[in-house]
């Protein structure tokens, strides 16, 4: 991105990390360290396996500033004090405060049932350790249930110390004994939104307004926040 381009003549340049047999992933957590030059990829389906990805570490790629950079597994230090963590999919995910944060996403990839993935997820960058917390709570005809295909953005700001969280469409399937029923499920729509601080988990709505999109959003592209000169941010 250092100098000019157009799509005909652009060089696209591939860095391989499957020289282990490593199949790719699809539909997992990316976090990115802009300022640093990093990202870090969490879980993702894997098309040919039907149970979800029990990996003790996760990709980390570094780019060297010069158009490259290099993949490398890093070890998360207290995995094995989380046994039941699994790395899921269709997870909502985000950066702030110097950790990546997952809510919901599921684990496996069955016809009906799929693993439901525990509420937040948090991994610390400098230290390396993952934490699962409580996220929003959902539910579905007054039944538990779990988010997946949503989008989460850290929004700074609003007199918040934290920051906050907004928590943008998906689906809600609902729970039973850890399983999520994926004919149970229920799409999110634009009219209520969920916010929460990131630090504290403390939860809040709020109903919005305007030109409201008429059906749900799943798996949406979603860029920002840009701060406005009214001290407002867009989306």
């Amino acid at each position: 991105m250092s100098q000019l381009w157009k799509s005909e003549s652009v060089a696209l340049r591939e860095i391989s990390r499957f020289n282990e047999g490593v199949q790719c992933r699809t539909r997992g957590a990316i976090w990115a360290n802009a300022e640093k030059g990093e990202f870090w990829i969490l879980g993702g389906y894997l098309p040919k396996i039907a149970d979800g990805i029990n990996d003790t570490f996760i990709w980390k790629f570094t780019a060297d500033g010069w158009g490259g950079g290099s993949w490398a597994k890093e070890t998360l230090l207290n995995f094995e004090k989380l046994p039941s963590l699994q790395q899921t999919k269709d997870s909502a995910f985000m950066v702030a405060h110097d950790k990546g944060y997952v809510l919901g996403g599921v684990g496996s990839w069955l016809p009906s049932d799929e693993d439901a993935g525990p509420g937040m997820v948090t991994y610390g960058f400098r230290s390396k350790v993952v934490d699962n917390g409580t996220g929003p709570g959902i539910r579905i005809l007054r039944k538990p249930a779990i988010l997946t295909g949503a989008n989460l953005l850290f929004v700074p700001g609003y007199n918040m110390p934290n920051g906050l969280d907004l928590v943008l469409g998906g689906y809600a399937l609902a729970t039973f004994d850890g399983t999520a029923k994926v004919e149970e499920s229920h799409p999110l729509d634009l009219h209520n939104l969920t916010f929460f601080d990131p630090v504290t988990n403390e939860q809040y709505w709020q109903l919005t307004t305007g030109d409201i999109p008429p059906s749900p959003r799943s798996r949406a592209c979603v860029a920002g926040p840009f701060r406005t000169p009214g001290g407002n941010y867009d989306l």
